[in-house]
């Protein structure tokens, strides 16, 4: 709070409130100082016992032991109770995310010797993203149908995703994967002469002012474009090849994030996709590609976020530069045509299965309605 309200407005506050008018406020600004450095040291591998000694002290056995959750989404679904693995045990530790809603991750250990590591998130309505997996999966059962998608092996990277109320609920961790925004780390430099182009960065309130007192519109766009060249197109390339023992494993590679990158680009392009900024998109070791976090989709981030996101999918130099020296345009293009024409002739099945996001709204759709 003390780092929103300036000095002026603060001694304007201290004058026109009453002396215990005034205690109250000086007291919550230490309370919300001390509650945002206790965020700030949740960060971090932390004790389960802080959040519940319950999972702690979890020793499942038999027949009353809970079910490990999301078995019915595995790829060979459970189908009864009694066979699927049950929960044994948790890690004593937790892992705390950086993002807004500290999402925490959670490793439950099973009867069957496996672990099943799960993202615990709240604050959010997570039934947007649990139905746009069940869209996904069912565009999986388009394109396995289709011969030549099957024959390009173009399909959606999917997870488990579980509601457990209208606020909180558990997303499956991917395991061996990194966002996008990890494989800029050598782009440090060049990131901060792109801020220097826009008012020294800021946030997105000096990014659309920085424009204000601009004579010459062509003159950021050369500097922008110069700085375009100056960026080596195989940053990331060369990060993603480093850990592949041969050119048979980084000509699959290649393929995989071809394939993969055409079907989520058209998939999401076709469902209004947005904020599909660099740490909503996994990559795996093998290329994969995997969209995380779907809160602004069928068009919202065009008309909800502060700056309107106008592109339709993210093709970045860096992408082409992963699938060099094949032309990327000719490339992705036959793959999402491919898509685009295969979902077209099963419209009534998309159709039917994106009903439901009408018949039962969320929280999000009810709200945005209202306003």
């Amino acid at each position: 709070l003390n780092k929103k309200i300036d000095s002026g407005l603060r001694s304007k506050l201290e004058q026109e409130m009453p002396a215990d008018s005034t205690k109250l406020f000086n007291e919550l600004s230490k309370e919300g100082a001390r509650l945002e450095e206790k965020m700030q040291r949740l960060h971090g591998k932390v004790q389960v016992t802080r959040f519940s000694k319950a999972l702690h002290g979890l020793e499942g056995s038999g027949t009353d032991s809970l079910v490990i959750p999301g078995q019915h989404l595995a790829a060979t679904p459970v189908r009864s109770e009694e066979a699927a693995p049950k929960l044994g045990s948790c890690d004593s530790e937790l892992l705390c995310m950086r993002s807004k809603a500290l999402p925490k991750r959670l490793i439950m250990r099973g009867s069957d010797g496996k672990e099943y590591w799960w993202l615990v998130k709240g604050g959010e309505d997570l039934r947007q993203d649990e139905r746009l997996q069940q869209v996904f999966a069912s565009i999986n059962q388009i394109l396995a149908s289709d011969v030549r998608c099957s024959q390009r092996r173009l399909r959606l990277e999917t997870y488990a995703c579980i509601p457990v109320s209208k606020t909180a609920g558990i997303l499956e961790w991917v395991q061996d994967t990194k966002p996008l925004q990890d494989y800029h780390c050598d782009l440090a430099e060049h990131a901060q002469r792109y801020k220097k182009l826009h008012g020294g960065g800021g946030g997105w309130k000096n990014y659309i002012n920085s424009f204000n007192d601009v004579k010459d519109g062509n003159a950021i766009e050369r500097d922008f474009n110069a700085l375009l060249e100056d960026i080596p197109a195989d940053g990331m390339r060369r990060q993603l090849m480093a850990n592949q023992s041969s050119a048979q494993t980084q000509y699959l590679l290649r393929a995989n994030f071809a394939t993969s990158l055409s079907a989520m680009n058209a998939s999401h392009y076709l469902l209004g996709i947005g904020d599909r900024h660099d740490g909503n998109t996994l990559v795996s070791n093998r290329g994969l590609l995997v969209g995380i976090d779907f809160g602004m989709a069928f068009g919202k981030a065009t008309w909800a976020l502060p700056v309107p996101e106008l592109v339709p999918f993210r093709l970045t130099k860096q992408m082409r530069g992963v699938l060099m020296p094949l032309d990327p345009e000719a490339l992705l293009k036959r793959s999402m045509t491919c898509v685009l024409s295969a979902l077209r002739a099963n419209k009534q099945m998309l159709i039917q299965n994106l009903s439901i996001f009408l018949d039962d709204p969320t929280m999000d759709w009810i709200a945005d309605s209202k306003n």
